[in-house]
C-alpha cells in the first residue's frame, strides 16, 4: 500500500521476536502470522489483557516453551499498549494531551524512503503562522509520540465510515437488483465488481456505460434515462472508502502479512478480473487465480494486500489450510473447499 505505515505490526513484531521469542534464534518474521491474528482480534473488539495473555501462553505451550504467566502477562500489556495508541498517516489529528495540546498534526511521508515528517498547526486548515515540523525515522515515530506525551484524536475516525470492498459491492449489487430485473439479472455480481472503481471516482459516464447494454447507439431515450437514475443512486448511496494507515488493519484477517508476495494472473492484477480460484500450497505459498487454465506467461507476482484491497471477500478463505484449494463461480459466490490432489 502506498503512503501506509504498519507501525503496530512492526512494534508487535519486534516485541514478539526479541522479548517473547518461544523459538530462540528464529528470524524476525517467524511470528508474523500471530502478529496479524493479534491485530485482527483487537480490531474486532475480541481482545483484552486476559485473553491476549491466554493466547500467548497457549502458543508457548504449543512450542513446548517454559511458561511464566507473569512474564507473558507483561508482554501482553506492552502489546495492548501499542494496539490502543493508533497513529494514522496522511490524516489530520487533534492533539488532546501533551506538548502542543489543542493543536493539529499530520504525518506525511518524507522524501527519504521510510521516514516521516510530523507537521503541526494551531488551526485545522494548517494555514496558521503558528506551526511546527519534525522529522522521524520509520521505527522511531511511536517514540516521538511518547516523548511529547501525545494523545491524538484522528478526525478521520469521527468524520468518515471506513468500508471494505464487500460492503461496497453489496451496496452496488442491491441498487442494481432493485433497478433491473431479467435484463441484467445474471450480470449483477459481475457488474457490482466491475463498477466499484467508477463508483469510488464518482465517474458518471463510466457508470452509465457500464450499466447500459453493449450495443450500437442510438439507444432508446427511456433506456438512457433509466441508466442515469441508477448512476445517481450509485453515487449517492454507495459508501466511499477512506484510505489511511491502520484502517486496513482494522479488518485485516489474513494469515499472510500485507506485504507478502503471492502468485496471481496479469488479467487479475492489471485488468481487474475477479479471483475465482485460490490455492494454499503445502509450502505456504498462496495463489489467486481464475477458473480457466493459465500458463507461465500469464503469471504475475503481487502483494496479498493489493488483492484484498480490491476484493475483501477473499478473507472468507483466510482459514484455508495448507495443501487445500477453494473456488467460486463469481464475486460474492459461495466458496467450495477441498484438499488438493497430490
Amino acid at each position: 500500500m502506498q503512503n501506509e505505515i504498519r507501525i503496530k505490526f512492526k512494534e508487535i513484531q519486534k516485541i514478539l521476536s526479541e522479548e517473547w521469542d518461544p523459538i530462540p534464534g528464529s528470524p524476525t518474521d517467524e511470528y508474523d502470522d500471530y502478529v496479524n491474528r493479534i491485530i485482527s482480534l483487537h480490531s474486532k473488539g475480541e481482545l483484552n489483557l486476559e485473553k491476549l495473555t491466554q493466547y500467548l501462553v497457549s502458543l508457548e505451550e504449543g512450542f513446548s516453551h517454559p511458561v511464566d504467566v507473569d512474564v507473558t502477562k507483561k508482554i501482553a500489556e506492552k502489546l495492548l499498549n501499542i494496539l490502543e495508541n493508533q497513529i494514522l498517516v496522511n490524516e489530520i489529528g487533534r492533539i488532546e494531551e501533551g506538548k502542543y495540546k489543542g493543536w493539529y498534526t499530520k504525518i506525511v511521508p518524507s522524501t527519504l524512503d521510510g521516514d516521516w515528517l510530523i507537521l503541526g498547526s494551531s488551526t485545522e486548515d494548517f494555514k496558521s503562522d503558528e506551526s511546527f515540523d519534525y522529522w522521524a525515522e520509520d521505527d522511531k515515530l511511536p517514540i516521538f509520540f511518547k516523548e511529547l506525551g501525545w494523545k491524538v484524536e484522528w478526525l478521520t475516525n469521527s468524520r468518515y465510515k471506513v468500508v471494505n470492498e464487500k460492503e461496497r459491492q453489496d451496496a452496488i449489487r442491491r441498487i442494481l437488483t432493485e433497478s433491473y430485473t431479467t435484463e441484467i439479472e445474471k450480470k449483477i455480481n459481475k457488474l457490482a465488481f466491475e463498477l466499484r472503481e467508477a463508483v469510488e471516482e464518482g465517474s458518471e459516464d463510466r457508470l452509465k456505460e457500464g450499466i447500459l447494454p453493449k450495443r450500437r447507439d442510438p439507444r432508446p431515450i427511456a433506456e438512457e434515462d433509466k441508466a442515469w437514475e441508477v448512476v445517481k443512486r450509485l453515487i449517492k448511496e454507495v459508501p466511499k472508502k477512506v484510505y489511511a494507515s491502520g484502517q486496513l488493519e482494522r479488518y485485516w484477517d489474513f494469515p499472510a502479512p500485507e506485504n507478502a508476495g503471492c502468485f496471481s494472473l496479469k488479467k487479475i492484477v492489471f485488468e481487474n478480473k475477479p479471483v475465482l480460484h485460490v490455492t494454499h500450497d503445502k509450502d505456504g505459498d498462496w495463489q489467486f487465480l481464475g477458473l480457466e487454465d493459465a500458463d507461465e506467461t500469464d503469471i504475475a507476482l503481487v502483494h496479498v494486500s493489493h488483492l484484498l484491497e480490491k476484493d475483501s471477500t477473499l478473507t472468507e478463505i483466510s482459514d484455508l489450510p495448507r495443501g487445500w484449494h477453494a473456488w467460486r463461480e463469481e464475486i460474492g459466490g459461495k466458496w467450495t473447499k477441498e484438499i488438493q490432489n497430490t
